[in-house]
């Protein structure tokens, strides 16, 4: 083997394994549908997207205990020359797995750290440490202090604490600190429906509140941008924007790629420095979900936000692995060893939803 764990002369063995669609459980429950689904997806993206060099093997963890599931995927992991992990943030579940395997595999393990996770998947943290930075984000506040206001002055004072953004029309969205794939996101036409909702709650729901953050709903062209970590390299790779649905409950219907050229770049450009800002040691796919400003002509002001950072391959793998024209699983890896990597995408629209390739689109504008 080489000094990156790797062996010479025969075809490298890629581990792949998928938490949500293998078996595994959250909370001590089956996982949402949607993110079964994803999972599934997101599997067979990369190993479709694996070159003749590559064999790519799963892990599947389906009748294990959490014990004896680690135990297992530690010893199919230190088999391979390269092992990918996809989980939900939710639960501590992709930083306890990220921190069992990194220790064991070294070079070998294709991902962030559970330090790196952990930083970028806590939303109410995540937006602290971004305004921080100067970087945009929507203003944001936890249930817990919303659900305090309850006097008319207190309300207002909200009400213009979200005003501060400039394309804010009222509509608010509760979201979990942490979690992923949209579950348990709620919508709000306005402030006034979301603190009837707060009243009429039971006792029991009120101990959520520490867990939930509130922000508002901006208009824009919901995007993500994936990028690519290892030593010295961030490389983003085109913008997708993000087809979802808000009503009556929230639904995450795929995406398209490519973006016109001055989103794409804009869109980039926030991806790349909220990565180097919030994980800058990562190795391996981190995806950036933005919110572009798409009234703005190319070259003028505009008002762009970075809305959440994902620690892991993210659903947008469907699309931009069909529209590569080399091995996307390939240059990942290469690049997170700190390797050049040949990586280059067809000139061609590509529609993606969580089971597949999709055609004829236009994009999604909250």
């Amino acid at each position: 083997m080489d000094e990156n764990g790797t062996t010479a002369g025969r075809h490298r063995r890629v581990l792949i394994y998928e938490y949500c669609s293998a078996g595994g459980k959250l909370f001590g429950k089956p996982p949402d549908p949607s993110l079964v689904r994803e999972g599934e997806a997101m599997v067979r993206a990369l190993a479709e997207s694996a070159d003749d060099g590559l064999s790519m093997a799963r892990f599947r963890s389906t009748g294990k205990t959490d014990d004896s599931l680690r135990r297992e995927l530690v010893e199919q992991a230190e088999e391979a020359d390269a092992a990918i992990v996809i989980a939900p943030e939710m639960d501590d579940c992709l930083a306890t797995l990220h921190e069992v395997l990194q220790v064991k595999l070294g070079a070998r393990w294709i991902g962030c750290s559970a330090h790196d996770v952990r930083q970028a998947s806590d939303k109410w943290r995540l937006s602290q440490r971004l305004a921080t930075a100067g970087l945009p984000t929507p203003s944001t506040q936890l249930l817990r202090e919303v659900a305090c206001c309850r006097t008319p002055a207190r309300r207002r004072g909200l009400a213009e604490f979200f005003h501060r953004e400039s394309r804010y029309d009222g509509r608010v969205l509760i979201k979990r600190r942490i979690g992923c794939g949209g579950v348990g996101l709620r919508a709000f036409g306005s402030l006034d429906p979301l603190f009837a909702w707060l009243t009429a709650r039971e006792n029991g729901q009120r101990d959520e509140d520490e867990s939930l953050i509130v922000q508002p709903l901006l208009p824009g062209l919901a995007a993500s941008v994936a990028v690519l970590c290892g030593p010295g390299e961030r490389r983003p790779l085109p913008a997708c924007s993000q087809r979802v649905a808000l009503s009556p409950h929230f639904a995450y219907h795929g995406g398209e790629t490519p973006l016109p050229a001055h989103l794409d770049k804009r869109a980039k450009q926030l991806a790349v420095a909220a990565v180097e800002q919030i994980v800058p040691d990562a190795r391996g796919w981190v995806g950036v979900d933005i919110l572009l400003d798409p009234r703005v002509v190319p070259d003028s002001s505009h008002d762009d936000y970075i809305i959440e950072i994902n620690p892991r391959v993210t659903t947008s793998v469907v699309g931009l692995a069909a529209a590569a024209e080399s091995s996307l699983v390939r240059a990942m890896i290469e690049i997170a060893r700190g390797r050049a990597a040949d990586l280059s995408f067809a000139p061609r629209r590509i529609r993606f939803s969580a089971v597949g390739i999709e055609h004829n689109s236009s994009p999604w504008i909250f």
